[in-house]
């Protein structure tokens, strides 16, 4: 696994402001700063100096095991973040031909791993099969889990929440929430999204031996439609608030790039199947001009919101008893971006120390940003 320096985290003006830093500097000095960094680790052939970092020589050459980030805390990343310090390390790429189409990423709540490695939710964004995959933070593939009765249109973000009842297992939501047709303007666009919840399934926290297969096995879904108020939208992000346990979906929103409308459905574990409810309208997202919205999660504390486009990872400090939407009220600050082809997806770590982002493609590669 191999180590870069992050770019400089960026302190936002203040909502309601026209423009923040030029997203291409801030690109191209990422660009500059990284290959300094990893000249200079080449170079010197001992101790980075990076936290939790070490570098082994032997007759076989040298190597660098980057930090998982356990024990960081999400005060710690956020802090890291905005005073331009985090690091961002190569996870692991994700090992299986059955993600070849990365959309969603979140961590699980039931299944423990080792730290920030633990297990994570992966799936694919439309026309294949109706599945999520359990990896761990390597990228190994530890189980396939095929959602019965499901149909795999656009789904673009998973979401963990809260049991239904008090000692019962945490939530799942699988989001068909894309929508081209109305990122078209196309009049025939669905103007209602729907969404897959299931137990969360336990599965094995250790890959397969070596010979044998992962397991597969199927779950039972709840269906339900959410439908926008106003007009289609065309979505990639959609979190479960862990405190009050609310679906919210913010709009990828090609007519106005760089405002991204909030839409809310409260007590998303008892929503019935077969219902269709009308969301309820939050208000809208501040970005940055230009800015699109692929992804989201919150931490399970529920104190810091990622918001991911294809340049930036805005993490936004959430006021405390205050609902999911006041952290937008906030200023973000914006973590490094790694190289990915297409950046689809954000999630925090099981501890919300530090998060993941990974790429559509063959074998995509996870990266992850810690203090």
């Amino acid at each position: 696994m191999s180590e870069r320096v992050g770019t400089s985290g960026r302190r936002g003006e203040r909502r309601g402001r026209s423009h923040r830093r030029s997203r291409p500097v801030a690109v191209i000095a990422a660009a500059l700063i990284a290959a300094v960094a990893i000249l200079g680790v080449t170079a010197c052939g001992g101790d980075s100096g990076a936290k939790g970092t070490t570098t082994t020589t032997s007759k076989k050459g040298t190597s660098t095991t980057a930090d998982t980030g356990e024990g960081d805390t999400p005060a710690a990343l956020m802090t890291a973040v905005c005073e331009g310090a985090p690091k961002i390390t190569d996870a692991g790429e994700v090992d299986t031909p059955l993600v070849n189409e990365a959309s969603g990423l979140v961590a699980s709540w039931s299944n423990t791993g080792d730290g920030a490695d633990g297990v994570w939710w992966i799936h694919n964004d439309s026309g294949g099969a109706p599945a999520i995959y359990a990896i761990n933070g390597r990228g190994q593939l530890l189980a396939t889990v095929v959602l019965e009765g499901a149909e795999a249109r656009d789904w673009e973000d998973i979401a963990v929440g809260p049991p239904a009842v008090a000692g019962g297992p945490s939530q799942l939501y699988v989001g068909d929430i894309g929508n081209n047709k109305a990122m078209l303007g196309d009049p025939t666009a669905r103007g209602s999204v729907r969404i897959y919840r299931l137990d969360e399934p336990v599965v094995p926290t250790a890959p397969p031996a070596v010979g044998t297969e992962a397991p597969v096995v199927t779950a039972t879904v709840t269906t339900f439609s959410l439908r926008y108020p106003d007009k289609p939208y065309d979505a990639e992000a959609m979190v479960v608030d862990p405190v009050r346990g609310d679906i919210w979906i913010i709009t990828k929103d090609w007519e106005r790039a760089g405002k991204s409308q909030l839409f809310r459905m409260p007590k998303a574990a008892e929503i019935a199947e077969g219902t269709s409810i009308d969301m309820l309208p939050a208000g809208e997202v501040p970005l940055e001009p230009g800015t699109l919205v692929t992804s989201a999660d919150v931490t399970r504390d529920g104190s810091l919101v990622a918001l991911r486009s294809y340049g930036a990872v805005d993490l936004y400090r959430r006021p405390s008893g205050k609902k999911l939407s006041a952290a937008f009220e906030t200023t973000p600050c914006g973590g490094p971006v790694p190289n990915e082809v297409q950046g689809e997806s954000v999630a925090f770590a099981p501890d919300g120390g530090s998060y993941l982002t990974v790429s559509e493609g063959d074998k995509p590669m996870l990266h992850r940003t810690s203090p």
